[in-house]
C-alpha cells in the first residue's frame, strides 16, 4: 500500500474552503473506555467501548482583508458549524481520499496572535458535535 504526502487537501468550514488559509489539520477520534470488570473476570479487567468524541484542529494563517479569513471566523464564535475535510483535492472520494464531515462548535479564536515580524498564525481546537462520518462514495 502507497503511502500519502499530503500537499493539496480539501478543508472546508461553515461552507466556505478555507485550505489556503490552513497549514496543518489534525482529526482526532476517541471513545470511552468503559469497565465491565466483575468477579467471574478471573482477575482482568473486561472493557467496552463507550461515547465517542471528536476534535479537530487547524494550525490558521490570518488574513485581515474584505471577506477574508478573519471577517469568516470572528462572528462564528460560539456557533456550531459544518466541517469537510478530504486529503487531496484532485482526487475523487473514494477508498483511498475519504471525506470527513460534520460538526464543530467554534469555541476559541485569536485574531492576533504574532511576534515582531511574525506570520499571523493561530492554533485551535474545536469539539466536534454529533456524528463525525467517513464517505468513500
Amino acid at each position: 500500500m502507497a503511502k500519502q504526502i499530503i500537499q493539496n487537501p480539501v478543508i472546508t468550514l461553515n461552507g466556505t474552503a478555507l485550505t489556503a488559509n490552513i497549514s496543518k489539520v489534525t482529526i482526532a477520534l476517541s471513545a470511552d473506555d468503559v469497565d465491565q470488570t466483575n468477579f467471574g473476570s478471573l482477575g482482568w479487567r473486561e472493557r467496552q467501548g463507550g461515547l465517542k468524541d471528536g476534535s479537530i484542529s487547524f494550525d490558521f494563517q490570518n488574513d485581515y482583508v474584505a471577506s477574508a479569513l478573519d471577517s469568516q471566523l470572528f462572528p462564528l464564535l460560539g456557533t456550531t458549524i459544518t466541517f469537510d475535510v478530504r486529503p487531496a483535492s484532485t482526487a475523487v472520494v473514494g477508498a483511498s481520499n475519504p471525506r470527513y464531515t460534520g460538526s464543530l462548535l467554534v469555541t476559541e479564536y485569536s485574531p492576533v496572535d504574532a511576534a515582531v515580524g511574525d506570520l499571523g498564525a493561530f492554533s485551535v481546537t474545536y469539539p466536534t458535535v454529533g456524528v463525525v462520518l467517513r464517505q468513500v462514495v
